[in-house]
């Protein structure tokens, strides 16, 4: 629901005690207060994803996009510290993708 709709609903009600009114509208303050800061914060993590050469090459990966990628860079650092791709994958707590079919599995790299 519209976040004026909510603040018009709240101040309008006859129900709700003045101090609770009170109570919601500071909160649906800080709530936009807070969606402002993080809207400055997403626009920074995007423009620092687009002029990023590693993290262009992060978000060449379907469905990664700035913050994801932004956060992949920060929490692996130098990638050289990885003796092959499983170890990063490893490194995050992921298990490969497992395909069994009868008596055979097949781990996906």
């Amino acid at each position: 629901m519209n976040k004026n709709k909510v603040e018009e609903l709240v101040s309008e009600s006859k129900k709700i005690p003045q101090e609770v009114k009170d109570w919601l509208l500071e909160l649906l303050q800080s709530c936009r207060e807070l969606q402002k800061r993080l809207n400055k914060i997403s626009k920074y993590l995007k423009e620092y994803a687009d002029n990023d050469e590693i993290c262009q090459k992060i978000m060449s990966v379907p469905g990664i996009g700035p913050i994801t990628a932004t956060r992949l860079k920060a929490t692996i650092g130098d990638i050289q510290r990885f003796e092959k791709p499983k170890s990063i994958v490893a490194y995050y707590g992921l298990v490969p993708k497992s395909k069994a079919t009868g008596h055979n599995e097949k781990k996906a790299a």
